[in-house]
């Protein structure tokens, strides 16, 4: 069960209350037949392998699949390389920290040799399975230039505040999909993060009541700072 939270303490509190507005308090929301591992906390790390650093994709993202071009996941190791990778961010190797648990998968595109005038690879997560029937949204939280796409078509991404986006799943619920987070960028290590991926049974608010919603927890936010340093008077 994911206990700790990474989140900025200035965006905290937005990102809480619109994920209360949509109805996500734990993945468990709306249940998905066929996804898995959509925390990335069924991830197997090893400390003792020799080749401890660089994990089989099946141990470190489990129920993912991947763009070519990156057969293995970095752990607690540098890429060197034009290539694509995939990183599996753990809370026990610092500098970088999940952004929920223990595990978040980051990656980025990439050429499709260490040639730069090879072809551009814009690397993805990918997995298939079943829509919840009540199923109105997905919600998820993720940094750097992500995509979605649903079937092949691309989903719009609604920011909720911070690090919390929603996809409106209006017209998929009960379908079988196939769904892709993509990294857009055309950079060399313009990286994504992802983590805690949710079906919800709550619409996607309308863009009126995230505002709302923004100014309520900046608000919020204000008051415990004004209220913290009156305490220490």
């Amino acid at each position: 069960m994911k206990t700790r939270r990474h989140f900025p303490r200035a965006w905290g509190l937005a990102a809480l209350l619109c994920a209360a507005l949509l109805g996500v308090t734990h993945p468990g929301a709306a249940r998905a037949q066929g996804f898995s591992n959509l925390d990335f906390e069924a991830a197997v790390v090893v400390p003792a392998d020799p080749d401890f650093g660089l994990l089989d994709w099946a141990l470190a993202a489990p129920g993912w699949g991947h763009s070519a071009g990156a057969d293995i996941v970095y752990y607690g190791a540098t890429h060197v390389g034009l290539m694509p990778w995939f990183l599996l961010v753990g809370s026990d190797r610092p500098p970088l920290t999940p952004l929920a648990g223990s595990y978040s998968m980051r990656f980025a595109s990439g050429h499709a040799s260490n040639d730069p005038a090879a072809p551009w690879i814009h690397s993805y997560l990918a997995q298939s399975g079943l829509v919840p029937a009540d199923a109105l949204s997905l919600t998820l939280l993720a940094t750097g230039p992500l995509g979605v796409s649903i079937n092949g078509v691309t989903a719009p991404l609604h920011a909720l505040g911070g690090a919390v986006y929603a996809v409106d799943l209006a017209g998929y619920a009960g379908a079988q999909i196939e769904l892709r987070l993509i990294n857009n960028s055309a950079q060399l290590f313009d990286a994504v993060t992802v983590d805690n991926i949710a079906f919800s049974t709550s619409a996607v608010p309308e863009p009126a009541a995230w505002l709302l919603l923004m100014l309520g927890g900046s608000g919020l936010a204000a008051w415990q700072r004004r209220r913290q340093r009156g305490q220490r008077a």
